[in-house]
């Protein structure tokens, strides 16, 4: 997801993030590559569990997308459309309902799997259509929201 690799600004990117459950911790770890990490405490039944994931902050145009690989399953990718400003980041993620729907009426290339789509390569017109809120690919109405709170 994007074409580009995105240069990040660890002043922009990097710091503490509070969303509406958890306190994140963002870390640039290659900032010429795009590469971040971020950090939280998950909760569980009866205690908290770090979780960390690593990923690339890529573009196409003007549209970010921060892009993950599946630890368990090294061929699939988590990926999310974000929006950066100055002291906040909102992350649409995929509808991948809409997504499995498009792909087996032959509308979007790639394939269903269990619990999951992989798409094929993406032409501008296919990202297009991701970034198109009519076309329902993206969780418009239930945006994750970070607002920053320290570096």
């Amino acid at each position: 997801m994007g074409e580009t690799e995105v240069q990040l600004n660890p002043e922009q990117w990097q710091g503490t993030w509070l969303p509406h459950e958890a306190i994140l911790t963002t870390t640039v770890l290659d900032r010429n590559s795009g590469f971040l990490q971020a950090s939280w405490i998950e909760r569980g039944e009866d205690s908290g569990e770090m979780e960390v994931a690593k990923g690339t902050v890529r573009a196409t145009g003007d549209m970010t997308f921060f892009v993950a690989r599946d630890d368990n399953q090294k061929e699939l990718f988590h990926w999310a459309r974000v929006k950066k400003g100055d002291n906040y980041l909102i992350m649409w993620s995929p509808n991948v309902e809409q997504f499995k729907m498009l792909i087996k009426d032959g509308e979007l290339p790639g394939k269903v799997t269990e619990g999951s789509v992989v798409l094929d390569e993406l032409k501008p017109e296919t990202i297009e259509m991701i970034d198109d809120p009519s076309a329902n690919l993206l969780k418009w109405k239930e945006p994750d929201i970070f607002i920053r709170i320290g570096n």
